[in-house]
């Protein structure tokens, strides 16, 4: 048996050992618990290490199916089974049909498997970004060049809220000249128009001022972008009707 089938057996392992806890809150708590669920992903690559030792490039593909593997088995016949044995039933395959016969049990099962298959895929996001991060070294770099940039913008943030700060220009009311904050950061015109390009840096009466609100908050930046655009957008869609209804 190869190496490969031995660590998929060890990850359906890691995997269970690991629902149990979700499994047994469900069937002994009487409730659905399915952040548990997140952590199933973390113990199959755990079991599929104990017997495969170093990943290669397939281990994300198979720990992304072993775990979803697990949440449905587990969701589907391993908790209905453990709840008829709980009632006193005995556990066969008729008693299981039953079970599933019974519509409000189908749908409840149903709406769990849903809502622990999200928790299952936040889990699997989470380890398979870092089980990337050991076996391929291209994803590795695109990762770390990422987490570069983003540090040499938060550097680049800090600089210019300090050029700002040196004359008071946090608010509209107290706007400074570009000319101003340019001399601050020795005239880098590249990092004030990406920051103005993400609302951090804002123009009033010709003017310019920083935003902390923008600077703390991606989805305000975001919500400010996407009205612009729709603006631009909406603007251009009426110029062209208004120009079609002319020539007609």
């Amino acid at each position: 048996m190869s190496k490969r089938v031995l660590g998929i057996f060890g990850a359906l392992i890691g995997g269970f050992l690991f629902a149990l806890p979700w499994i047994l809150i469900y069937i002994y708590g009487n409730m659905i618990f399915s952040i548990l669920a997140a952590v199933i992903a973390y113990g199959a690559l755990l079991g599929y290490k104990k017997v495969v030792g170093q990943p290669d490039k397939t281990a994300p593909i198979i720990i992304t199916i072993i775990s979803l593997l697990v949440v449905v088995i587990s969701t589907l016949l391993i908790i209905p089974c453990c709840l008829l044995y709980k009632e006193g039933f005995t556990v066969n395959l008729d008693k299981l049909q039953m079970l599933y016969q019974n519509s409000e049990f189908s749908s409840a099962i149903i709406r769990d498997l849903i809502v622990s298959v999200f928790f299952t895929f936040l889990g699997i996001s989470t380890v398979i970004s870092k089980l990337k991060m050991e076996v391929d070294p291209v994803y590795a770099d695109k990762v770390n060049n990422v987490n570069k940039l983003k540090l040499d913008n938060q550097k680049n943030v800090e600089e210019v809220k300090k050029a700002f700060m040196t004359y008071h220009a946090m608010d509209k009311y107290s706007a400074t000249s570009k000319e101003n904050i340019l001399r601050e950061i020795d005239n880098n015109e590249l990092i004030f128009k990406n920051l103005k390009l993400q609302q951090i840096i804002k123009k009033v009466n010709g003017n310019y001022y920083f935003s902390e609100k923008a600077e703390k908050s991606l989805f305000y930046r975001f919500v400010i972008l996407y009205l612009k655009i729709m603006g631009v957008i909406f603007l251009i869609v009426t110029v062209i009707i208004l120009l079609f209804l002319l020539i007609r």
